[in-house]
């Protein structure tokens, strides 16, 4: 286990959190924001106890992946469906860059 990583990949993680709880005690608060961030949490968080865990991992924004990997060291991961929590990969990249806000339609 590297724990300098793993400290970083927490500390990244809990930045994403405050971001995203921060912006929700604003008037109108910028959801498509909080969703990536919170998703950005999540991802961050999973790869820090595979870190920890001195599993490998590759470059993804899939929580499901991330959600499989750490519940093969735990099981107790797989609760995470139970809070829809894999499906915070739709705010990783679509939501953040709109694909469809760019099409010609």
């Amino acid at each position: 286990m590297n724990e300098k990583t793993v400290k970083k990949w927490i500390v990244k993680a809990e930045n994403d959190l405050k971001i995203g709880k921060d912006e929700m005690l604003t008037d109108r608060p910028v959801t498509d924001a909080v969703c990536f961030h919170m998703q950005q949490c999540v991802e961050k968080y999973l790869k820090a106890f595979l870190i920890f865990n001195g599993k490998e991992i590759r470059k993804t924004h899939d929580i499901a992946e991330l959600i499989e990997a750490c519940s093969e060291i735990d099981l107790d991961f797989k609760k995470l469906y139970d809070m829809d929590a894999d499906k915070l990969t739709d705010y990783a990249v679509e939501i953040r860059y709109g694909n469809d806000l760019f099409s010609n339609d």
